[in-house]
């Protein structure tokens, strides 16, 4: 199970980079992907918390 997750993390991992840089080249600027960038951080930060706290 460890190795079915660790290579669809690898392979989700292997399409960032390019998709970053397809984002880049349509828009004409970085501030889009960068701005994905920032609402994906934000969006794991959340889930991170919620997975994080205490059980009653």
């Amino acid at each position: 199970m460890s190795g079915i997750a660790q290579s669809l993390g690898y392979l989700l991992a292997s399409i960032g980079p390019a998709a970053f840089g397809m984002l880049a080249e349509l828009s004409g600027a970085w501030a889009a992907p960068l701005l994905l960038a920032l609402a994906l951080a934000a969006a794991q930060c959340v889930v991170a918390v919620l997975v994080g706290r205490a059980r009653s």
